[in-house]
């Protein structure tokens, strides 16, 4: 039975943007020089030359599987693997649809994992635990992707520090607007990384007795659902002062909504997450105050990155770090957040992808 997934995507995410079928796609791959030729003189036995150890690492794959494809928001991830795969040698697809359809989620999992890659990028969406399982259990690496967990084995963890997203926004709404305020939360109240970052956001605001919480909306997986239950809640709490949302996708929903409602920009004082088009359009016009961003980019680099290393270093802290259950690598590699406002929204407007960056249908 369909349904849709919800999520971030976080940042989770966000907003509107284009689009991407389900099946694994690939970024463009550059051959180097050293891939075309033949390690022509080895020198003494078992040393490995640098052009043999960019032809190994050509064989090395990675995957990341995920959802929601078409959102503007996801593009960086997409930029973030391919940069990965042209300064490393190796190879890096994408699997999963345009939007947040679970069956075909599931089916992009299965498409990515058949290909046997040498690691996964996977978020924690609540299903496909036991693919990811028996993957990493026959020696597959998985990198948890937005700082998410799960009820299965993860290499490392990439990503955004969930509960810290949520103090930082919670504490930049304090500085802003003082210790006495009605406040509300739209976020996504089963996803991992969003419920973590209420838990952040609660760890600020029980400090202050002030401040009070109206309620909490759901975002829903699309913005048409999180702008109608923000402008329900709206209509019904006239007296709200601040709106904290978890994701670009329910920033730009609550936005819209007050913009709808012909309430003056700037008196509902909103603070969003991520980044897209018209999110960054609310905050030149005053509806959204700030957003705190993500670095998916980044998370995607360094989740390739440090798999690789893994793979291919000669580390180790015992004399069988595989029977012991050790992985002679990061276990937690943070990415930093910036915060968009006016002053600087020119800087994050118009962002174009790496050189010769290519999505292949």
């Amino acid at each position: 039975m369909k349904k849709s997934l919800i999520w971030l995507v976080c940042v989770v995410l966000v907003v509107s943007f284009a689009f991407f079928g389900i099946g694994c796609k690939t970024t463009t791959e550059t051959t180097t020089a050293a891939e075309e030729t033949t390690a022509a003189e080895a020198t003494a036995a078992g040393e490995t030359t640098a052009a043999e150890s960019v032809v190994a690492a050509s064989d090395e794959l990675y995957i990341w599987s995920c959802f929601y494809w078409g959102l503007e928001v996801m593009k960086p991830y997409l930029w973030g693997g391919y940069v990965a795969a042209q300064e490393l040698g190796v190879k890096f697809e994408y699997t999963g649809p345009t939007d947040g359809d679970a069956d075909k989620t599931l089916a992009g999992l299965e498409a990515g994992l058949a290909k046997n890659p040498t690691g996964i990028l996977w978020l924690n969406i609540g299903m496909g635990d036991k693919l990811v399982t028996d993957y990493f259990n026959a020696g597959g690496m998985i990198a948890g992707m937005n700082g998410t967990t799960g009820e299965y084995p993860q290499t490392l963890t990439v990503g955004t520090d969930n509960v810290y997203y949520g103090a930082q926004q919670a504490q930049y709404m304090v500085d802003q607007m003082g210790e006495t305020l009605k406040i509300a939360i739209m976020t996504l109240p089963t996803a991992d990384n969003h419920i973590k970052r209420v838990a952040g956001v609660n760890s600020v605001l029980e400090k202050y007795s002030g401040i009070t919480v109206l309620g909490t909306m759901d975002q829903t997986g699309d913005s048409t659902g999180a702008a109608a239950n923000a402008s329900a809640f709206i209509a019904a709490n006239p007296d709200v002062q601040a709106i904290i949302c978890t994701s670009a996708l329910g920033g730009a929903a609550v936005g819209r909504a007050i913009k709808e409602a012909g309430i003056e920009p700037g008196k509902i004082f909103v603070i969003a997450g991520d980044m897209d088009q018209e999110l960054l359009d609310l905050i030149e016009e005053g509806y959204v105050s700030a957003s705190l961003a993500q670095s998916f980019a980044v998370e995607t680099y360094y989740a390739i990155l440090a798999m690789h290393t893994i793979k291919n270093s000669s580390l180790h802290v015992s004399n069988d770090d595989k029977a012991i259950g050790f992985t002679a690598g990061p276990a937690n590699i943070i990415t930093a957040l910036p915060f968009i406002n006016k002053d600087n929204l020119q800087y994050f407007r118009g962002l174009t992808p790496p050189e010769g960056f290519v999505e292949n249908e």
